[in-house]
Order: C-alpha cells, then structure tokens, then sequence
C-alpha cells in the first residue's frame, strides 16, 4: 500500500506485483501543506508491505516541492 497524507481511497494505491506505480499527489488536498512563505508544498509518502499492519521495511518519505515566482513589481 502506498499513501500519501489522509486514510482516504483518493490518496492511496494498493500493489499488485508491478515493479512501478504511480499516485497523483494534489496540491489541494490529501494532507498536503503550503507553506506561502517559503512557496513550498509539504507532504509524507506511506510505503506499507501489509495493508492493515505495521511491519519491518515500512518506509516514510518525506515529499517537498519547493518553487520560486520570482520578483513581481507593481507600480
């Protein structure tokens, strides 16, 4: 099982033997945190080896997306 942020059906995949997966991650929802200041996206990636259970080899990731706007001048 592999999730991100809320225990939600949206925000998770479950395996089934294929070598590569992927999971959209929003900007706008499950559990994803702006940070405005810094103009930083935050979340945490759940790898899980059993889906009900906590088990040796489970893994945390931690995802940052960090960009920059640039200068803006107004006036």
């Amino acid at each position: 099982v592999i999730q991100v942020g809320d225990n939600h059906n949206a925000c998770r995949i479950r395996g089934d033997n294929n070598r590569n997966y992927s999971l959209r991650v929003p900007h706008n929802g499950c559990g994803t945190r702006h940070v405005v200041s810094s103009g930083s996206f935050f979340n945490t990636l759940f790898i899980r080896y059993h889906p009900s259970l906590e088990m040796e080899g489970d893994q945390l990731k931690s995802i940052v997306c960090k960009f920059g706007t640039g200068s803006v001048y107004v006036g």
